[in-house]
């Protein structure tokens, strides 16, 4: 459990994203109903973990709306916050301009702690290979669909979902210079925690049922004949 005294202690120590969670039993829910409560919405995401490509895995993840995200056409990268876009850069190689912006996050390693907690998420298309192949830096190919080389999604809060012990734990990543230096001792925080309320019992709240009618032709007369009718073909048979 983070404490305050923790989390002032690894926000000296320099890390700029720092876990803070809270856990409810949601042992009657699945990852997918889980994932329609609280992140039916874009940018977001559910990823199952497998264990040799086919046993299930302990663990689901479950993306809660991103608000950063990165698109990557070509040598064109755009770094879009809440929406709005910096404006695209031209870049020698997108890959090293990806890998010097995952380098601003600076991330505790923390015991008892499921193998992905946060991070980049998305894609990297076939035409990445331009970035690494000096040969295929020219080519240039017809894209039907418009979507970008590279999109990675900054994903600061998800959920994790235990299919073990059916418990699902909200994880957030606070920045101490911008959001909440001391965890219980700021009005941030306290507006975190509140939100993290709302979140749980939305989470632990039942889908409400899909009501469906049934439309037919059919009338008690009808059934009956029609029941005479497979009842006279047995005894046939």
């Amino acid at each position: 459990m983070m404490t305050p005294e923790r989390f002032q202690e690894l926000a000296d120590a320099g890390y700029n994203r720092i876990p803070v969670t809270r856990e409810v039993l949601a042992d009657l829910d699945t990852p997918l109903s889980t994932y329609l409560k609280l992140a039916d919405a874009p940018w977001t995401f559910l990823m199952e973990s497998v264990q040799g490509g086919e046993k299930w895995g302990r663990y689901s993840f479950i993306g809660l709306p991103c608000r950063e995200r990165i698109e990557v056409r070509g040598f064109s990268v755009e770094h879009i916050v809440d929406g709005q876009g910096s404006g695209a850069v031209e870049v020698e190689d997108p890959l090293t301009w990806i890998e010097e912006f995952q380098a601003r996050f600076k991330v505790p390693q923390l015991d008892d702690t499921p193998r992905f907690d946060g991070g980049l998420v998305g894609y990297f298309g076939y035409d990445t290979i331009r970035y690494i192949e000096p040969r295929l830096r020219g080519v240039e190919k017809p894209d039907p669909l418009g979507v970008p080389d590279i999109l990675l999604m900054v994903c600061d809060d998800l959920v994790v979902f235990d299919n073990l012990s059916g418990r699902l734990t909200l994880w957030t990543h606070a920045d101490p210079p911008s959001r909440t230096p001391m965890p219980g001792r700021s009005s941030g925080s306290r507006r975190w925690r509140s939100g993290c309320v709302a979140w749980c019992w939305r989470a632990a709240a039942p889908v409400p049922a899909v009501m469906t009618s049934r439309r037919t032709t059919s009338t008690p007369a009808s059934a009956r004949r029609a029941t005479r009718r497979r009842w006279s073909a047995s005894r046939n048979m």
